[in-house]
């Protein structure tokens, strides 16, 4: 009988990648997970600096309806939902808390740099083998991996790419010109989970820059967003906006620019606001925004300074912008510097699980797909359901 392993190579060391190593079943395979820098998961690290959210604790049910296309993620979610993973985390020495938002996060204390290093000791235990500093330049005529100067033969291979932004991390996106040499798919790259420009008046700048809005909803195109942005020189970024980055941006491919409303008073109604304006106690109209209304001085001055003056002293009109102010959005932020990308791997080119077509025995995971979710965990969360249904795909294959 023989007893000769597969091999399985994961080309690619970020959370999809590493994750599925984690559970491919290596008395079955000899896997090797293929890094190009000196070290795994550097995107995650770069995640964890802005909040390590690790997933979401909502209902899977709930969770489920933030992918973007739904089919695609929807199976692996729930094979293995937020809480497996958050079981995982505690197994390997990553206890985790559920935040106000809702939000996971590694207990306190724990820095994303342990978050990583105790998936590498799981690797290593599991016998799995990192190759770091080494680089995937394609295949060979033969269709063999080309690994540096180095060809090598692999029974499974999976590819772990990431997406297009952060390239300072190794996420560049340029692996998708050898995926096209092959006749694959790739649709265009563009921003997503990003800020977008807005064409501030010289005075909103000085005055507001770099300050936030807080509780507020936005409101674009019957989708709502609850949560915070901060006003920048070029425009605003923040949770609030993000969770609408995917309609914003599919939109903005077609339009020159689009206008979304921001509701600063989410906790009134217009008839509670115009109430308000109907006495006569606050000596002008700032003050009844300011002691009235309850508006923090950032949403009055954004008021102000994007208002005429009849506008603003027009009662009805002010009640409305409160509940439904207006803001022109003129493009998203550049690629490079958004939280994750739109594009990559068409879900056409692929089956189920992330098979592709054209090339069998040759699998996609991760943000390197064409699929999208918000922030707050979610994005990690598809990343690491798509490695572990295919491992365990690939584990009951043979």
């Amino acid at each position: 009988m023989n007893h000769t392993k597969k091999k399985i190579s994961i080309i690619g060391g970020g959370v999809a990648g590493m994750i599925c190593a984690s559970y491919l079943d290596t008395r079955k395979y000899q896997v090797s997970l293929i890094e190009k820098n000196k070290a795994l998961g550097r995107k995650f690290l770069v995640a964890g600096k802005g909040g390590f959210n690790l997933t979401h604790a909502e209902s899977i049910d709930k969770l489920i309806l933030k992918y973007k296309p739904v089919d695609l993620l929807k199976e692996a979610l729930s094979e293995y939902d937020n809480d497996d993973w958050r079981k995982w985390l505690k197994k390997i020495g990553i206890p985790t808390i559920v935040g106000s938002s809702r939000r996971v996060y590694p207990e306190e204390g724990i820095k994303p740099i342990e978050v990583v290093r105790k998936i590498s000791d799981h690797l290593e235990k599991s016998g799995v083998k990192v190759e770091l500093g080494k680089t995937w330049n394609g295949w060979d005529d033969a269709g063999n991996l080309r690994i540096g100067d180095v060809t090598i033969e692999s029974d499974v291979t999976i590819f772990s790419l990431g997406g297009a932004s952060w390239s300072v991390t190794g996420s560049d996106g340029k692996w998708d010109a050898l995926f096209k040499e092959r006749g694959i798919q790739c649709n265009p790259y563009a921003a997503a989970n990003c800020g977008f420009h807005i064409t501030w008046p010289n005075a909103i700048i000085h005055s507001l820059g770099g300050k936030p809005l807080k509780n507020i909803t936005i409101q674009y195109h019957g989708h709502v967003s609850t949560g915070e942005v901060v006003i920048t020189r070029r425009g605003i970024e923040g949770n609030a906006i993000y969770a609408l980055s995917y309609d914003i941006v599919q939109d903005l491919l077609e339009k020159k620019n689009v206008t979304i409303n921001i509701d600063l008073k989410p906790t009134m109604s217009p008839e509670e606001i115009a109430s308000i304006f109907q006495f006569e106690n606050y000596r002008n109209i700032t003050a009844a925004l300011r002691d009235g209304v309850k508006l923090e001085k950032e949403k009055v001055r954004l008021i102000k300074g994007l208002t005429s003056k009849d506008d603003f002293s027009d009662r009805a009109k002010l009640s409305q912008y409160i509940k439904s102010f207006p803001l022109e959005i003129t493009s998203a932020y550049p690629l490079d510097g958004a939280i994750s990308t739109l594009g990559g791997i068409s879900v056409d080119e692929i089956n189920d699980p992330y098979e592709l077509h054209a090339i069998p025995g040759t699998y996609c995971i991760g943000e390197m797909v064409d699929w999208w979710a918000p922030t707050g965990g979610y994005l990690i969360q598809g990343c690491v359901s798509m490695g572990v249904k295919l491992a365990n795909h690939l584990n009951g294959k043979i």
